[in-house]
């Protein structure tokens, strides 16, 4: 067994992460826990404006974000908050399933677009992508590349460590 979780791993670096955020010139002034499929975020979403929030990032997917817009915009607080995605949260499909209630998010977004196939990588993760019948999405893209990422650094660390691996070995050969 492994003395390192990903989930342990992502926590032991959360001090890191916030001190960066914070050396940007933002101030963290909570964090809040969404369910996973949320009804109503109102209770949420009004304790973050009350503690001085104006910023929320959701590191959330489509759906659990459609929902959260919906919500900000259903109790009017698009004015008070300004909502930011990560990147699965920000794909193509938020349009489809919030409708207008997604005008006004922002996201975070670390790839090409599908219709630039004359970026590097992206014919590859095209090609691969219509090879298992899949859609051809923002999605894909980062998919691919998050594969590619993983496989490099399992070969870094085989390579370095040999097997068996773990999670810290990953985090190193990345």
């Amino acid at each position: 067994p492994s003395n390192s979780s990903a989930a342990s791993d992502v926590y032991k670096r959360q001090p890191e992460s916030e001190a960066y955020i914070r050396s940007l010139g933002f101030k963290i002034v909570g964090t809040w826990t969404m369910p996973f499929v949320p009804v109503d975020i109102g209770s949420q979403f009004r304790s973050m404006i009350d503690a001085g929030a104006n910023y929320c990032y959701g590191n959330l997917v489509v759906l659990q974000e459609q929902k959260l817009m919906k919500d900000v915009t259903r109790l009017g607080l698009k004015e008070k908050i300004q909502v930011i995605a990560c990147p699965y949260g920000i794909m193509e499909d938020i349009i489809k399933v919030a409708g207008k209630d997604a005008e006004g998010l922002a996201g975070v977004h670390y790839a090409a677009f599908p219709n630039e196939l004359d970026k590097p990588g992206v014919k590859w993760a095209h090609d691969i992508t219509k090879k298992y019948k899949h859609a051809w999405t923002t999605d894909g893209i980062l998919g691919c590349a998050i594969g590619r990422v993983m496989i490099m650094a399992i070969k870094r660390a085989l390579e370095t460590k040999g097997f068996p691996i773990t999670g810290e070995d990953l985090y190193e050969a990345m």
